[in-house]
């Protein structure tokens, strides 16, 4: 990662969006299901183009290809396929049903010879993949490679392609930029290819964050801290306007006539010819660059883990801001009302636009295409796609998983790894650990649902920070998002009040809870204390003071805990 104030060319993180991804005309299967297949793709065609997506989601397919650590690259997406790469390979899977279609290379145990770090960019029935080696167009119906463009001085090429008409506009490592034509991958004409002159057009330097494209022109920051707006086709550089700020999310973001601008904890809004109109304080440093909706309403979030949303008056629309349960790692998408945030450790979370709730929240599981070889943890490092009912998440353990809001989900969540086990006999003494691991693969779980009972009492719930709910006088039991499990331990009062020993004999634990689909688990043990039994001692780390306390907001953006995601 590149780390504040600290700068190289752009490279890996945060940096994979498609441009443009032109939607391919829809292709009628013809194989052995014959007309009843091609009926059925016109009908999911359909519901595509009219539906929105719906919270809560679930699970609706999932396919698994290659691990790659913090995968930035996106899916992009025809009206029937999602293409993505993931480490060296590219693959093409059908949007219906999650089924490969083709892979690059086409045998599976071939790779291309380096790691690719950028969503791939379909146009003219053609798929184009920026890699350390070159360009590569790849057919969009079968994944053949139709060429490659490898620049002078094996300059790596950085960001996602441009399509315009038929040229292919791409940047590289040495600070230009090239075009070239998109049916023979040959020099195009114009101010890329002047005789006498090196190929490409001077840039300015290295990108330093992701570039955006608006009426034709490329708005990018360069490594030296320098925002430029370039016309693309011609190649002129409009102007130039020094920064001053870390630069590492100073992707423009386009809403009307103008652009949001993230630099630090510096947010601003600015013209497009390159004046500023408006510039606000955050409480800390962005961690992805923001997302816009269609009223100029920007949604900000921030390495606190908070979320914001300020209007294009530079004022906070939301009461308190909102909160994800770890570090965002990818711009937002906001689609019919929802803001969807991705974080580390596979976390998916769905805010209402309007005020900030929580509507949806979801933990990828790891898979793997390698049974002997399932990696622990997995983080959605790349930015989600939405189309029609549709939400497609690429996550690092090369996984592409289509959450639906019709998806069945019929199954409660699961739970294991039981602490005190099942009929097992402790000393009842303070601190007694209580702890278990719950999933839910299909639409999440749904953690306002969450309880816990020991014996007959009900155990309050400390709050997203660790630190007591309301109405809870000292613990509680805590929801640890990383590990997806619920701990609450045992305490002497220290007020001189009632001890929480337990006394000699049998005791139960109960644990209830809902996924977003209603399924509910409810889960009872039991365990024997005996005053006798040795006492181990374990340290208590499930209600210590949680690190991050309550974000407040700059002037007129809001404070306060959020709406607590998963």
């Amino acid at each position: 990662m590149t780390s504040a104030r600290q700068y190289r060319p752009l490279r890996a993180r945060n940096v994979g969006v498609a441009l443009i991804a032109l939607a391919a005309p829809l292709a009628l299967m013809t194989n052995l299901h014959g007309r009843a297949a091609a009926e059925t793709a016109v009908r999911h065609a359909a519901r595509r183009a009219a539906g929105s997506v719906t919270t809560p989601l679930s699970v609706d397919w999932k396919f698994t290809g290659t691990y790659f650590s913090s995968n930035p690259a996106s899916p992009t997406l025809s009206a029937d396929t999602a293409y993505f790469v993931s480490g060296n390979a590219v693959y093409a899977v059908a949007l219906d049903t999650g089924g490969l279609k083709w892979r690059y290379p086409a045998d599976t145990a071939a790779y291309l010879p380096k790691l690719v770090e950028f969503t791939p960019t379909l146009a003219n029935g053609k798929l184009f993949i920026s890699a350390p080696d070159g360009l590569y167009a790849l057919s969009a119906a079968d994944g053949k490679l139709l060429w490659r463009f490898a620049p002078a001085g094996k300059s790596q090429v950085l960001g996602s392609p441009i399509v315009l008409e038929n040229t292919v506009y791409f940047t590289c490592q040495n600070g230009r930029m090239y075009a070239v034509d998109g049916t023979t991958g040959e020099f195009a004409g114009g101010a890329y290819s002047l005789p006498n002159r090196p190929a490409g057009i001077d840039i300015g330097g290295d990108l330093g964050a992701e570039p955006s494209i608006y009426n034709g022109e490329l708005f990018y920051v360069t490594s030296s801290q320098d925002l430029h707006a370039r016309n693309i086709v011609s190649g002129v550089n409009r102007w130039t306007v020094h920064l001053s700020n870390d630069i590492s999310v100073a992707k423009p973001v386009f809403y009307g006539d103008g652009f949001y601008l993230s630099l630090g904890s510096t947010f601003s809004s600015w013209k497009t010819n390159g004046q500023v109109r408006w510039s606000i304080s955050l409480p800390t440093d962005a961690a992805v660059p923001p997302v816009v909706d269609e009223n100029g309403t920007a949604y900000i979030v921030l390495g606190d883990r908070s979320v914001y949303s300020i209007n294009s008056h530079g004022k906070g629309t939301w009461r308190k801001a909102a909160h994800i349960p770890n570090r965002a790692l990818a711009q937002p998408v906001v689609t019919n009302n929802l803001l969807i945030v991705t974080t580390a450790l596979g976390g998916i979370t769905a805010f209402d636009t309007a005020t900030g709730e929580l509507k949806w929240n979801y933990k990828l599981t790891p898979s793997s295409d390698d049974p002997e070889n399932v990696p622990t943890i997995t983080s959605v490092a790349s930015r989600t796609v939405v189309q029609g009912d549709t939400l497609y998440a690429l996550s690092d353990d090369g996984s592409l998983t289509a959450f639906r809001h019709d998806a069945i989900d019929s199954d409660p969540p699961v739970i294991d790894k039981l602490e005190p086990e099942n009929g097992v006999v402790i000393n009842g003494r303070p601190p007694v650990h209580i702890s278990a691991h719950i999933v839910d693969e299909g639409s999440g779980l749904d953690l306002s649902t969450l309880t816990l009972k020991l014996d007959d009492q009900l155990i309050g719930r400390r709050d997203a920070t660790d630190e007591p709910a309301k109405g809870i006088a000292d613990n509680g039991f805590s929801w640890k998002a990383d590990t997806n499990t619920i701990e609450y331990t045992t305490i002497e009062s220290d007020t001189g009040g009632k001890s929480s020993q337990l006394a000699d004999g049998h005791h139960t634990i109960t644990v209830t809870v809902k996924d977003w689909k209603g399924n509910q688990l409810n889960k009872t043990w039991n365990f024997i204390a005996d005053d006798t039994v040795k006492k181990i001692r374990k340290s208590d780390t499930a209600n210590g003071p949680g690190r991050g306390g309550p974000g407040v907001g700059p002037g007129g953006l809001g404070g306060g805990k959020g709406g607590g995601g998963e």
